[in-house]
C-alpha cells in the first residue's frame, strides 16, 4: 500500500507541476466518483484516488 500511496502522490503532483493543468488552483480528478469533471486541490484529488480509486483502464494521460 506503502508503494501505491507514493505512485499516486507522484501523480498529483507531476499533474500540479504543468500550468495547463490547473484550473482554479486545482487539477482534474481521476477517481471513479469525478470522473475527471471534477477540479480538486492536490491532496483532495490524493484522497480520492487512494479512497475511491482510478477509473477504471486509466493506462494514459490524456485528460490532465
Amino acid at each position: 500500500m506503502k508503494d501505491y500511496y507514493k505512485g499516486v502522490e507522484g501523480f498529483t503532483n507531476f499533474a500540479l507541476s504543468d500550468l495547463k493543468n490547473i484550473s482554479g488552483g486545482g487539477v482534474r480528478c481521476s477517481c471513479v466518483k469525478c470522473k475527471y469533471k471534477k477540479f480538486h486541490q492536490s491532496y483532495d484529488v490524493l484522497m480520492h484516488i487512494l479512497k475511491k480509486r482510478f477509473i477504471e483502464k486509466y493506462i494514459c494521460w490524456f485528460v490532465h
